[in-house]
C-alpha cells in the first residue's frame, strides 16, 4: 500500500513538471511618448519544460474608442526561466494602422498623438506541440492602459470663462496643443451653443443644437462669423474647441461661457446741483447726491425724502443731515439704500414755508475698486 502511494506521489510529481506556466507582463516606462513599440516591450517569464517558437501580437485602441494599430512580431524562441522584450530587441513582422491619421502622425514622428491608449498584447506559440499551460493554451494575453503626456493641452484663451461682454461679436482664441500644434494636419473643430437657464455649459455643449459649429479651422483664432446674428443681450452662450489629427479629434479643450451684457453709459459723479422748486432736468447720480440747499427759516433739520418718478417712497430710512441757516451743501451716500441700477428718483425737500424743492435724477452703482 505504502509503495502504491510512493509511485503514485512520484507520477504526480512528473505530471507537474511536464506542465509549466507561462506569464507576461508589460514593461511600462516613464517617456513622454509613445510608440507602438513601446507597447510591446514587456516581461516574460516561462517554466515550461524547454524552450519554444512565439511570437507577439499587440493591439492599441484610443481612449475615445476607436482602434489604432495592430501589429505581429517575427517569431522568436522564448528560453526557459526570464526574458525581456523591448524595442530595441523586437523586430515586427506587420504593421496595420488601423486609423490614417495616428498611422501619419507616427511616421512622422516616430511616436503615437499624446493621449490615453488601451494596449493588448498577446504571446502565441508558433508550434503545435506548445501549450502555456496545463490545459491546452497556446496563448496569454494581457491588457494596460497607458496615457501619452502633452506638456501643452488645449486651451481657451479669449472671450474669458463667465466674461461678461457687451461685445455681441466677440473674437474667440484658444491655445494650441504642443507639440502636436506644429503637425500640418492638426486643425479644429469650434462649438457655440446657447445656454438655457441653469444650465452648465458641459451640459449645453452635448445636449443643445449649435448656433454655430464649423470644422476644419487651421487657426488659433476666430472672428464671430459677419453671417450670422448678433449674440442677444441678457443670454449666456458655452464654446468648445476640439482639435482634430486629418479627421480623427485627438484632444478636446474645457467649456467655457460667457454672458452678453447691456453696455454700460460712462457716467462721471455729479457736480453740486443748487435745489430749485421747479427743475426738469435729470442728473445721473453716481453712487451719491450732491445738492445744495439755501435755508431761509428755523428749522435746524433737513426735511427731505426719495420717491420714485411716480411719488412712492423709495427709501424707508434715511441719514439726518443739520440744517444751517444759508447755504448748506449735502453729499447723500446712495450705495446703501437700496435704490435700483439705472432707475429714476426725485429728491424732495420741504421748506419750513411748506414749498417743495425738487432734484431729479438717474441713479447708478459702481463697485468700487480696492
Amino acid at each position: 500500500m505504502k509503495k502504491s502511494i510512493l509511485l503514485f506521489g512520484i507520477i504526480a510529481l512528473c505530471s507537474l513538471a511536464s506542465f509549466g506556466q507561462v506569464s507576461i507582463s508589460p514593461k511600462l516606462s516613464n517617456n513622454l511618448n509613445f510608440a507602438t513599440e513601446d507597447g510591446l516591450s514587456c516581461f516574460i517569464t516561462s517554466n515550461l519544460d524547454k524552450p519554444v517558437n512565439v511570437y507577439l501580437e499587440i493591439q492599441i485602441n484610443s481612449e475615445r474608442g476607436f482602434g489604432v494599430v495592430v501589429a505581429k512580431t517575427e517569431n522568436f524562441l522564448l528560453n526557459i526561466g526570464f526574458t525581456t522584450l523591448d524595442r530595441n530587441s523586437i523586430i515586427l513582422q506587420q504593421k496595420k494602422y488601423l486609423n490614417r491619421d495616428f498611422g501619419s502622425y507616427e511616421q512622422a514622428n516616430g511616436h503615437l498623438p499624446a493621449q490615453g491608449y488601451s494596449v493588448c498584447l498577446a504571446l502565441r506559440c508558433v508550434d503545435n506541440d506548445c501549450n502555456f499551460s496545463e490545459q491546452p493554451n497556446r496563448e496569454v494575453t494581457t491588457c494596460f492602459e497607458k496615457i501619452a503626456i502633452n506638456p501643452t493641452p488645449l486651451l481657451l484663451a479669449s472671450p474669458y470663462d463667465e466674461a461678461e461682454l457687451t461685445d455681441k461679436r466677440p473674437n474667440f482664441s484658444w491655445i494650441p496643443p504642443m507639440p502636436i500644434g506644429n503637425d500640418p494636419n492638426l486643425n479644429y473643430r469650434f462649438t457655440l451653443v446657447e445656454l438655457r437657464e441653469k444650465q452648465s455649459p458641459e451640459a449645453g455643449i452635448m445636449r443643445n443644437r449649435p448656433i454655430f459649429q464649423i470644422n476644419g479651422l487651421p487657426t488659433i483664432s476666430l472672428p464671430y462669423p459677419g453671417e450670422l446674428e448678433d449674440l442677444r443681450v441678457g443670454t449666456t452662450y458655452a464654446w468648445q474647441v476640439v482639435a482634430l489629427l486629418g479627421k480623427t479629434p485627438v484632444q478636446a479643450s474645457e467649456v467655457w461661457e460667457f454672458e452678453i451684457v447691456e453696455k454700460e453709459e460712462e457716467v462721471f459723479p455729479m457736480p453740486f446741483v443748487r435745489l430749485k422748486r421747479t427743475d426738469d432736468q435729470i442728473y445721473n447720480a453716481l453712487n451719491e447726491l450732491k445738492f445744495i440747499y439755501n435755508q431761509t427759516g428755523n428749522t435746524n433739520i433737513l426735511n427731505y425724502k426719495i420717491t420714485t418718478i411716480t411719488g412712492t417712497p423709495a427709501v424707508i430710512s434715511l441719514p439726518s443731515f443739520a440744517l444751517n441757516y444759508g447755504e448748506n451743501k449735502y453729499t447723500l451716500d446712495l450705495t446703501p439704500l437700496g435704490l435700483e441700477h439705472k432707475q429714476y428718483y426725485i429728491l424732495e425737500v420741504l421748506s419750513d414755508k411748506r414749498v417743495i424743492y425738487l432734484l431729479k435724477f438717474r441713479y447708478y452703482y459702481k463697485k468700487e475698486i480696492k
